[in-house]
């Protein structure tokens, strides 16, 4: 006998879930309502300059949010038959529009936890308090549920938390597809999204080394690619410190930040690739990047709004320049030390940098300039196709000895320049002409 539906509507607040397959708030509202509608509000906040004077969302990652909530739009009617509307202002603003012709009674969406996040949902709540809020935590490998009765205090050392999930934590399957509703609510809202994010159009640099459309059908496409044909994944231990194409790692970061990819479907092919191909030390290298992704989100949970303070986790009182004028030399690749140049206009001019270059041009730009950590890390939040705000803010403090490196080093970009680019390519690729394609 099947069990009575809970609401007659709801709405599905898609954020950093823009995603068919493994999304629980979709899922769920499928399951407990008899129609249901998607919505995804444009915040002010996220497109404005800020106090650096860098426009939070930069065109890259406005491409390509562009092209994954129009891949998600096409798959939600298509699969579920579940439109997906727009709404320009704050999340307040288009609940209580919403409601107003769409009377829903309950809101399914995936938990944030940094401070504007925070604030947007409290608002939301506030302005629709009739409505039951269901959020789920979307993003992550290992439910608060699970690893909570693991610490008393989530240890500011990654290897415990790692050897402690590893034994002890187990990853939740990915769910099955919801089942497609019977009926479509039409409601005169947009289905289009603004002209001003549609009119936005990135010409791929010929040298970059993402290039790879925004959305789910394309991240498991890529998924696919790198694991299961060319096998990327079995040798990733050994390429992932490359500097130029695209295939010296997984490039499905850019895919799990937006959660156009699921983490736990990223997981569970992992293991179901170790099971009928081959485990090794590079399978198990990619789930260990997914633990540190894991960690930096926990670790936001517990320190909260010192991701984003001076003095980081460690609450360590370094003195840090704002010298806009050397800062402008780091942005712009121009600081006179090649190997940073060539990783900082790779970045300029396509959104994109690898690992290798992160570590170093952060430890530049902090421990060489002693330029304020927070600066760096406003830069790639505006540039970074990839930008995810917990790894993010967590990679600069830990780079900049604020954060969770217990060692605090240093990077010699001269020798990390003979190790990672021994023979000049990736220098000469970005340092000799056509440097500022548009």
């Amino acid at each position: 006998m099947q069990k009575t539906k809970k609401y007659k509507k709801a709405v599905v607040w898609f954020w950093n879930n823009l995603r068919v397959h493994d999304n629980q708030a979709l899922y769920h509202a499928l399951k407990e309502s008899e129609e249901v509608i998607g919505l995804y509000v444009f915040h002010p906040k996220d497109w404005q300059e800020d106090r650096w004077g860098f426009p939070k969302t930069g065109r890259f990652r406005a491409h390509f949010l562009k092209e994954s909530l129009l891949d998600l739009k096409q798959r939600l009617m298509e699969a579920l038959r579940v439109p997906l509307y727009f709404y320009e202002g704050s999340a307040d603003k288009a609940f209580r529009h919403i409601q107003a012709q769409y009377p829903f009674e309950a809101v399914f969406f995936q938990n944030e936890w940094t401070q504007e996040e925070e604030d947007i949902v409290k608002a939301a709540r506030t302005a629709c308090p009739q409505a039951r809020w269901q959020g789920f935590y979307d993003q992550l490998l290992y439910m608060p549920a699970q690893i909570n009765p693991l610490f008393s205090v989530i240890p500011d050392v990654f290897t415990r938390f790692r050897k402690t999930v590893e034994q002890k934590a187990q990853v939740m399957p990915p769910l099955p597809l919801p089942r497609s509703q019977a009926t479509v609510p039409a409601l005169s809202l947009s289905r289009e999204l603004p002209h001003w994010l549609n009119a936005c159009h990135v010409k791929i640099h010929p040298q970059a080394a993402f290039s790879l459309p925004g959305g789910e059908t394309h991240a498991l496409k890529r998924m696919q690619n790198y694991l299961w044909e060319q096998h990327g994944i079995a040798r990733y231990k050994q390429t992932r410190n490359g500097l130029i194409g695209l295939n010296y790692s997984s490039k499905l970061s850019p895919f799990l930040a937006n959660g156009s990819l699921s983490v736990r479907l990223l997981y569970a092919e992992i293991k179901r690739y170790e099971a009928e191909v081959q485990a090794n030390d590079s399978t198990y290298w990619l789930f260990f990047e997914l633990l540190w992704r894991e960690y930096f989100k926990y670790m936001a949970m517990k320190y909260r709004h010192l991701l984003f303070h001076r003095k980081g986790f460690k609450q360590r009182n370094y003195t840090w320049a704002q010298d806009m004028e050397r800062f402008e030399r780091w942005r712009q690749g121009k600081t006179g030390h090649p190997f940073i140049d060539a990783n900082m206009r790779e970045l300029l001019h396509t959104g994109w940098m690898s690992n290798r270059g992160r570590q170093n041009v952060a430890s530049f730009l902090a421990k060489h300039w002693h330029i304020d950590w927070r600066m760096g890390a406003a830069w790639f939040e505006s540039q970074l196709i990839d930008y995810d705000v917990h790894s993010n803010y967590g990679n600069w403090q830990y780079v900049a000895g604020v954060g969770n490196d217990p060692r605090d080093r240093l990077f010699n970009p001269g020798t990390q320049a003979q190790r990672y680019d021994p023979q000049g390519d990736f220098q000469r690729l970005w340092l000799q002409g056509g440097l500022f394609y548009a």
